[in-house]
């Protein structure tokens, strides 16, 4: 019991010391010295756009790729519809429904990035084919940008193709819930200490967990 919350409260103070950073580093970048200093939530929207905006996705989409569901996906909304799909992955799968939802925000831009078929979590098709009903795949480039700020196609990504949402959440449950390099995840205290339990195996950004974490305190998930 001590160590879990020594654990909790090593990660609590970690996320505060380097989201003081972030936003520390965005107000010198951002806010010219005659004007007054933004809020810290605002300074925190900026840091999460920066995380989900249009060039920082790594892909290029084209056509049907920019079929999302639901309609009213933007910046900052989690529509009624994602957050009961998260609350049944965390009631059937155990994953708990803010990783769920913050996991949703970063990798699919608040649903406005779906990878060409219903993928809001960046599944590449051969991780979680497994765990898929219909296992069915689109390829896509990865986008590179050049120094000069040009983006051009690099080497293709085979991404899972979903028929729907509800599939793509469900698929997801079942992925982490079923990949054992995910099991001690499951034995977190907090849905902030699963977050980063899950990162390093899950993404190849080494602030991915951060981010989860940062993006779960803000909109109160």
């Amino acid at each position: 019991m001590a160590r879990t919350i020594l654990i909790s409260f090593l990660v609590g103070t970690l996320v505060g010391v380097s989201l003081t950073l972030g936003v520390i580093y965005l107000a010198r970048q951002e806010a010219p010295s005659d004007q007054p200093a933004a809020t810290n939530a605002g300074l925190i929207d900026d840091l999460i756009t920066q995380w989900t905006s249009e060039r920082a996705y790594g892909y290029l989409t084209a056509g049907e790729a920019h079929r999302t569901e639901p309609s009213n996906a933007r910046f900052g909304f989690f529509p009624d519809t994602v957050r009961s799909l998260a609350r049944i992955v965390d009631s059937i799968y155990r994953v708990p429904k803010g990783v769920v939802l913050a996991q949703w925000a970063l990798e699919s831009r608040f649903g406005l990035s779906a990878l060409g078929g219903y993928n809001y979590f960046g599944h590449t098709y051969l991780a979680v084919k497994p765990f898929m009903s219909l296992p069915d795949f689109v390829t896509l480039r990865e986008k590179v940008i050049t120094p000069d700020g040009r983006m051009s196609a690099g080497r293709a990504v085979r991404f899972a193709r979903y028929s729907s949402m509800r599939e793509c959440f469900e698929t997801h449950g079942r992925y982490l819930n079923g990949s054992p390099m995910y099991r001690r995840a499951f034995e977190q205290a907090s849905p902030e200490l699963f977050a980063q339990s899950i990162a390093a195996s899950y993404a190849t950004d080494p602030d991915y967990g951060l981010k989860l974490v940062v993006i779960m305190k803000r909109y109160q998930l």
